[in-house]
């Protein structure tokens, strides 16, 4: 008999568990206000479909067809996003796992899938690291360091970046006089490896890879002040 039930208080518990699992809460966490808050105004949420939260398997906000207006330092880009799911240990309020589906990137005319970032909060900033993800047909690896709203420093893995298609995104950050006068009329790839802090590039290694199966190699250090 006793057997009997605890199949039926297992069952019980699983069937609660399948049903809070399921459960899509609407809720209003995620404003533009507190957007603008944590960024300093360097991130806007434009718009948003729906927002809602999920208990299960992780405590998680997802945002879906957000709109963002990013403006960093140079950087000026409208991030068009299918979807953006936010989660954090119940225990643990200064770690966040945010994913994102695929979005595009409009001044770039480029999209990227598959991005994770993992956001760590310090006491006068926070680091903000990537997986490697898919920009086009690009691998992409980034890692952020911000202090007191500042960037202090990124590092950055990159694969064949197609330099022609993202020429226009990568000026609004990087001075590119040192690639001014690459045949921007074919297609010239960029493999690279390295470091930005206090002004300055410091390229482990890079290459650039034109279409006459030829390659400019290349390390050391690119002042951008």
């Amino acid at each position: 008999m006793k057997k009997k039930y605890y199949i039926i208080i297992i069952l019980f518990i699983l069937g609660a568990l399948i049903v809070l699992a399921n459960i899509r809460l609407p809720v209003s966490f995620i404003t533009k206000e507190k957007i603008n808050e944590i960024s300093n105004n360097q991130i806007n949420l434009i718009s948003f479909d729906k927002q809602y939260f999920k208990l299960l398997p992780a405590p998680y906000i997802i945002l879906t067809d957000p709109i963002l207006d990013i403006n960093i330092k140079n950087l000026t880009a409208r991030l068009n996003i299918d979807k953006i799911e936010i989660n954090r240990s119940l225990l643990d309020q200064e770690n966040y796992a945010i994913l994102i589906g695929e979005g595009f990137i409009d001044s770039a005319n480029t999209n990227f899938k598959n991005l994770a970032l993992n956001l760590s909060l310090k006491e006068n900033g926070f680091d903000l690291s990537t997986n490697k993800f898919k920009l086009d047909q690009s691998d992409i690896q980034l890692d952020f360091l911000i202090e007191k709203n500042k960037l202090k420093s990124f590092s950055f893995d990159i694969k064949k970046l197609n330099f022609k298609k993202n020429y226009q995104f990568l000026s609004e950050i990087l001075d590119l006089k040192y690639f001014k006068n690459l045949d921007l009329s074919s297609e010239t790839y960029i493999n690279a490896q390295g470091i930005y802090e206090d002004g300055q590039i410091i390229f482990n290694k890079a290459e650039v890879k034109l279409s006459n199966n030829s390659s400019i190699l290349f390390e050391g250090i690119v002042n951008l002040n």
